[in-house]
């Protein structure tokens, strides 16, 4: 994934290293490609059993995501 913006660039490649380009951002690598899934169901998991007194996303801001999906299919 790159990222591109004011003359600089941010390049993401494979989930295992950030790079900066034109702007102050130290290089990050890891030897695995970790994409968030398997934290994403553990709290989805937790969430949904009563481990979380609230959830990882607020139930209004879900409302007007899909609300605005809604809008911009009507374009």
């Amino acid at each position: 994934m790159e990222i591109h913006f004011d003359s600089k660039t941010i390049v993401m490649d494979n989930y295992k290293s950030l790079k900066g380009y034109n702007l102050k951002l130290k290089e990050i690598t890891s030897s695995i490609n970790e994409k968030g899934h398997l934290e994403q169901l553990l709290s989805f998991y937790n969430s949904i059993s009563g481990n979380y007194q609230n959830w990882p996303i607020e139930l209004w801001d879900m409302i007007q995501t899909t609300e605005v999906s809604f809008m911009i299919k009507d374009l």
